[in-house]
């Protein structure tokens, strides 16, 4: 049960950053239950979702947390054991979530993150490149993605699009020829980082995945270089 010293606010802010800290702790162990063989390496995995429960024990109702610990400890360990383990705590963990609140600002955060970024160093792109390339932002269940009609001064190489973009829909973004840093390693949190100049976001819990030209950024760190392409496509997808 949550405890009684959370206020109201403590405990919906703790229920958020559980759910984003397990949804990525979910995309883990997909990953690795398709190479696990050996109980060491699920011991090892189970761990880290140890330390979550213990963190989050606060705002886990009882019965999903048992659930999730008799899943932790598996009766066979053979490699069939182990995978079909896999599967049994997945499903636990995807019961856990529906415990959480999923926001519904991720997918505007973290397109926006993108954009601001570039406005921001958008002083030193004059004297850099200027050549733009046109980014794709792709909406897949997240809420609509609005995003400056505007800027209040000219900036070589960025436009923005003229409509919000909905769940389900597509808008293209022209930015500079840059190197973007990403890292989205935090739970709930995402980084852009352009020129030195870093641009942090808090993410909505609903995020579940988030992919430039095909590579997740979710839970990694990495750096794209714009000017590789002459475009480029950044899917955002939401539970």
């Amino acid at each position: 049960m949550p405890s009684r010293s959370m206020t109201r606010k403590e405990e919906k802010e703790k229920k958020k950053k559980a759910r984003a800290a397990f949804l990525l702790y979910l995309k883990r162990l997909r990953a690795a239950c398709k190479l696990l063989n050996t109980a060491d390496e699920w011991y090892s995995l189970m761990r880290d979702l140890a330390d979550l429960l213990q963190e989050y024990a606060p705002v886990i109702p009882p019965e999903p947390y048992e659930r999730i610990q008799s899943a932790m400890r598996p009766t066979d360990t053979t490699r069939k054991g182990l995978k079909q383990a896999c599967k049994v705590l997945d499903m636990e963990i995807e019961r856990l979530l529906k415990h959480f609140p999923a926001g519904r600002a991720g997918g505007k955060i973290l397109a926006g993150a993108f954009v601001a970024a570039a406005v921001i160093v958008g002083a030193a792109v004059i004297y850099g490149e200027a050549t733009a390339v046109d980014i794709t932002i792709v909406n897949e269940g997240c809420s609509t993605i609005i995003l400056p009609g505007s800027l209040p001064f000219p900036i070589p190489g960025v436009s923005l699009p003229s409509a919000p973009i909905p769940s389900g829909g597509s808008g293209s973004v022209s930015l500079p020829r840059l190197t973007v840093e990403v890292d989205a390693t935090e739970p709930g949190r995402v980084s852009v980082s352009v020129l030195g100049v870093a641009v942090p976001y808090n993410l909505g819990g609903d995020v579940v995945s988030i992919r430039l030209d095909g590579q997740e950024i979710l839970g990694e760190r990495v750096r794209a270089k714009l000017g590789d392409r002459k475009s480029h496509e950044l899917v955002v997808r939401c539970r």
